[in-house]
């Protein structure tokens, strides 16, 4: 069992959502901090209230209805992330009718848009629906898939009430990454797509620190922002940095087929372009047809001068791909 945010970066061969309930809707017991032009509260500047709903009518509208929309995003970068851990199924346990700010009803009108899964996703009598096939992968050789998991050759019954000296020898666990590296990757990927100055990497790495989910994270603080700090200096010695070029951060593009993707972060400069993804963890052949692909959408754009890189933010190293 793992939490969504934990999961960021890791992939299973079979994952399960048992509550897709969560709200997308600010909660009304959350402080949100607003500002308004009217006279008896201008002097005030920031006040914090209470992100009841109501706020949508008052003199604090604008701000409510901006928080609105970034908890919406957030939560569905939640479910993406969540969509994204499974190599083979996906299940997913949901109220049969869900509440109108809750996720599941966000995704069940998604889906009932779709041509072949309307009548499926609206018809009160089916309870499950599935896409795709209910199949695994097929292990053509079980003996090698097996041989790196450890195997005592025999068993022995022991009564530890009666034993006063009992030693357990297991064989030591290795992985690539521990679960603490796998968050700090993911914290330094957040927050270098919020980076457009060296000056800000302090005040970002609080905020992103600071977002719900993320709280629980901030013993990392001083790691990531050294990190981080790394990171922007790779930029500065590919001049990356300059004010020559327009930072575009987690842009969409949309292939022919309606799918979105997006650079972590692309520089451009007239029909100059270079796409930067930020990876964590090992390098991967994998990755750059990723980037390839968002070098042939940027050029359908206009821009002609295109060059792809990956820097992974692990080894600090940034390999050309295109």
């Amino acid at each position: 069992m793992i939490s969504i945010h934990r999961s960021k970066g890791l992939e299973f061969p079979i994952v399960i959502i048992p509550f897709l309930d969560w709200e997308y809707t600010p909660n009304n017991k959350s402080i949100l901090w607003v500002k308004s032009k009217e006279e008896k509260f201008a002097e005030h500047g920031s006040i914090p209230v209470q992100a009841v709903k109501s706020l949508s009518e008052s003199y604090f509208s604008e701000d409510y209805y901006e928080e609105s929309l970034n908890t919406a995003l957030d939560n569905i970068n939640l479910l993406y992330v969540a969509f994204t851990r499974p190599e083979e199924k996906l299940f997913i346990l949901s109220p049969k009718k869900p509440a109108h700010n809750e996720i599941a009803c966000l995704l069940k009108d998604a889906m009932s848009t779709h041509v072949e899964w309307s009548q499926q996703i609206t018809n009160p009598e089916i309870e499950t629906f599935t896409i795709g096939q209910n199949e695994s992968k097929q292990i053509q050789d079980s003996k090698v898939k097996s041989a790196s998991i450890y195997s005592p050759a025999s068993f022995s019954m022991i009564d530890f009430s009666k034993s006063e000296n009992v030693q357990l020898h297991l064989p030591p666990l290795k992985t690539s990454f521990t679960s603490d590296e796998i968050i700090i990757g993911n914290l330094i990927h957040e927050t270098i797509s919020y980076v457009y100055h060296k000056d800000d990497i302090p005040k970002i790495v609080n905020e992103v620190l600071s977002k719900n989910g993320n709280q629980a994270f901030r013993k990392f603080s001083e790691t990531v922002t050294q990190q981080v700090y790394a990171i922007w200096t790779l930029l500065e010695n590919k001049n990356w940095t300059s004010s020559s070029f327009e930072i575009v951060n987690e842009c969409d593009l949309c292939d022919e087929q309606g799918m979105l993707h997006r650079p972590d972060r692309v520089l451009i400069n007239g029909d100059t372009g270079i796409v930067i993804d930020f990876k964590t963890g090992k390098q991967d052949e994998k990755y750059h047809q990723q980037v390839k692909e968002y070098c042939r959408l940027l050029e359908a754009t206009g821009i002609s001068n295109l060059t792809g890189y990956l820097l992974y933010t692990t080894d600090k190293e940034i390999v050309k791909v295109v």
